[in-house]
């Protein structure tokens, strides 16, 4: 859902290394803030995906 004045904020940065979930399978964690945008900034934490990785590159 999103906001009245439906403003976004982006993100792009680095992962901490792999952590080992079992099964020759792992994840990484992610902690970073977005950029700001609308006088204000949002702080994330985060894992990636274990199985069906998304295509994306930042800009």
């Amino acid at each position: 859902m999103y906001s009245k004045n439906k403003h976004f904020h982006e993100f792009c940065g680095k992962t901490g290394g792999a952590i080992d979930v079992g099964n020759g399978k792992h994840v990484h964690f992610i902690k970073d803030s977005t950029e700001p945008e609308d006088n204000h900034r949002h702080d994330f934490q985060a894992t990636t995906l274990i199985d069906i990785p998304i295509d994306f590159k930042c800009k």
